[in-house]
Order: structure tokens, then sequence, then C-alpha cells
């Protein structure tokens, strides 16, 4: 419970940073249109512009049934995002002083902006099957698009230029949305050629998470859009079981979704670990340096969850004048420690709430998962 619980504030301090250049974005804040901006062309209209020609100039050609072209690219894809994805520096981007960055810090985030650049070209050398050849080459152009506004930001902050750096961020922004939408597509396309076995998993509209080494399974419904811990800026153990599910509508911090729901386990240990209270209260004494200020809007309490012992506590912070509430659960069993965040605008959070408890009351632990 301790590790997961430490990957929290790490969220705390992407929050902050981005905070402090005032860019937060509701779901309905154009992108672009400033008398500043640039008048190259959206992120939209490149996309729609290109997207038929990169089809046609594929690199590779798909061979074989539509089954196993559909597996191979699922490979090709699989082992693009380790190389590129998985590994990426994600807490790059956090300075100790934000508008202040030193050289080495600097470096460390243009090592990632170059990564980027690089995961933008390497995709382009996967074959895509014929169904999905325009939405891969959405894709390539939505991948090379974020890499594109992170290299700008990188200039920007070199230059010390905050006004670009939010400029760039808004684009950094819209392709990431944009990616959400064209990742959807492909995995409609590949859900035809899952295993039964896989597929036997969702039911209902609603998607499985599971760990059989650490024994549990989790639902979730499928509208809610599943993206890597490392977008929050959070770096899981590697004996937990992670994962991170962005709501269909709400704003975003940049690329940060302002509207989710963090889950996941790791071996538990009473003499290190403690209980879901004491992780409760260690949550708020962070908070008085993370989010000075803030408000309980639910006190501490405990409870069962699935027969667990439990325990939680819900925040309101105020950010650029928005409000966020913040769930916080914990529980555990002898062997494995389980941590659940609901973090929600305001205006969502009711709606949101409901689909937090169903994932609550979805989780099965040990011979029942």
């Amino acid at each position: 419970m301790a590790r997961i619980k430490k990957l929290l504030p790490l969220l705390v301090i992407v929050l902050v940073a981005l905070i402090a250049f005032g860019l937060f974005q509701t779901g309905t804040w154009p992108f672009g249109g400033g008398s500043d901006e640039d008048t190259t062309d959206t992120t939209t209209s490149k996309v729609a512009k290109t997207s038929t020609t990169a089809a046609a100039g594929s690199s590779g050609v798909a061979v074989g049934t539509a089954e196993e072209q559909a597996l191979q690219y699922a490979s090709d894809l699989k082992a693009w995002r380790a190389q590129y994805w998985d590994n990426i520096d994600a807490g790059a981007f956090t300075f100790k002083k934000v508008t202040a960055p030193t050289k080495t810090e600097i470096a460390r985030a243009q090592a990632v902006a170059d990564q980027q650049t690089a995961a933008a070209a390497a995709l382009e050398s996967i074959a895509a099957p014929q169904p999905v050849a325009v939405v891969h080459a959405q894709y390539i152009e939505v991948i090379a698009a974020e890499a594109r506004a992170v290299q700008r930001m990188m200039t920007a902050i070199k230059d010390k230029s905050w006004r670009d750096v939010e400029l760039a961020m808004r684009s950094l922004t819209e392709s990431h949305t944009l990616e959400i939408a064209v990742v959807g597509e492909l995995d409609d396309y590949m859900s035809q050629f899952r295993t039964a076995s896989a597929s036997a998993t969702d039911t209902a509209g609603y998607a499985t998470f599971s760990d059989a080494k650490l024994g549990f399974t989790v639902q979730y419904p499928k509208a809610w859009q599943e993206f890597p811990v490392k977008t929050l800026g959070l770096d899981a153990p590697a004996d937990a079981a992670v994962t991170a599910i962005a709501a269909p509508e709400g704003g975003t911090f940049g690329t940060v979704p302002a509207n989710y729901i963090l889950f996941g386990a790791d071996p538990y240990e009473a003499k290190e670990d403690g209980t879901s209270r004491s992780a409760v209260d260690g949550d708020l004494e962070a908070y008085k340096t993370t989010f000075p200020g803030y408000t309980i809007v639910s006190e501490p309490r405990e409870f069962q969850l699935q027969g667990l012992e439990a325990a939680e506590v819900t925040i309101g912070v105020s950010v650029q004048g928005h409000t966020l509430i913040i769930r916080t659960v914990y529980a555990h069993t002898d062997t494995v420690s389980f941590t659940f965040q609901l973090c929600a605008e305001a205006t969502l959070y009711e709606a949101n709430t409901a689909v937090f408890e169903a994932v609550l009351n979805s989780l099965k632990v040990g011979s029942s998962a």
C-alpha cells in the first residue's frame, strides 16, 4: 500500500507544475484562434489532409489472412510502444522551479522530446492492414503532431518564453485528445480478433483489468479510455499492477485528464504499510504541503470493501477558479494492498462518483477473481 500510495503525491506535483502555467482547459475551450497564435494548420486539418496520402504511401504491405494481419499489426504496435513509450521518462517536464529549469532538467526533457520524434518516425515503418490503413495514417500524424508540439515547447522553455510554452501545450492537448479517439478506433478493429477467453472478460459494456500474480480483477466502463499511468507522471513499482481510465467528458491539465480513476494493487507488508486508515491520514498530512487550503469534502472513514478493511477520504481543491474533488480509497488483504482514486471536476463529480462506486464494487480478490 505504501508504494502505490507514494505515487499519488507525484501526480500532485505534475498538476501543480501545470497549474503554474495557468494551463487548465475546460472541455469547451477552443484550441488556437488567439491573435498571437500561429497561422499553421491545426492538427485536425492536417490529419484530414494527410490520412489518404500516408495510407497510400505506407512503407510496408500487410500480408496473410485478416486475422494474421491484425495479430501482426498488434504485435508491431506493442513492440513500438515498448521501445518508445512504455519506458518514457514521464517526469522529465516536472521542474523544481517551473520558470527556471536547470541545464540538467532541460537536457532530460529534451531527451524525451527527441524520443517522441523518433517514435513518430518509427511508427511510419509499421504496415497496417487495409481496413485500418487510414486510421493508422491518422495515428502517425497525431504522434508526429505531439512530437512537434513537445519540440516547440522545448524551444520555448530554453528561451523562457512562457506564452509559447502555453501555446505548445494547447497543441499537445489537442493532439492527445485526437490520439485517444484514434486509438479507440484501432481497438474497435482489434476487438474482433481477440481470443474467446479474452473476449469473455468483457461484459455488457464493461472491460476487465486483472493481474493473475496479485490475484484480483476490477471492471470499468469501456467508455472510459484506459491510458498509461505514466501520463500522470507516475512510475509504478515492477511488482505492482496499476492503470488509469479517463472520463469521456471534462477538461485537462495539458495532457493530464482532469477527470480520471486510478486503481491498482501491490504486495502488502503490514509492518511497512500500516493500515488503510494510516494511509489516509498520511495523505491528509501530505496535502497540507501539496494542496494548501484544501477542504475536506467527506471526513475520513473506515469501512468494509468487498469484505476487506478499507478507509477513504475526499477533499476539494481550487485550481484556477475551478474546483476539483479527489476521493481516495485504500484497502488490503493479508498480502495485497489496493489503491483507488477518483479525480473529478466539481460539475462532473456526481456522475463520475457513480462510475467510481461501480469500479469499487467490482473488485474481486483471490479465488473469486
